[in-house]
């Protein structure tokens, strides 16, 4: 599972980098949140639930300001 997670994450990258956008890799946070909440599922485990996509959404909004405090 690493390994494809890798490799997704590589390809995104690349794709980023050709349009000149910022790749932020959420999947650390992703990872942090599955400790305490499910957040996958219920009906499909390969695509987040609403707690999931609000993890998404707040890592992503995160590496932006992040990315934007560098600057």
């Amino acid at each position: 599972m690493e390994k494809r997670s890798d490799k997704i994450c590589n390809a995104i990258n690349a794709a980023t980098m050709r349009t000149g956008a910022k790749f932020i890799d959420v999947r650390s946070q992703v990872r942090m949140a599955t400790r305490e909440k499910v957040i996958h599922g219920p009906r499909d485990a390969a695509h987040f639930n609403k707690i999931g996509y609000e993890v998404l959404a707040t890592a992503v909004v995160n590496g932006i300001w992040k990315e934007k405090q560098n600057n």
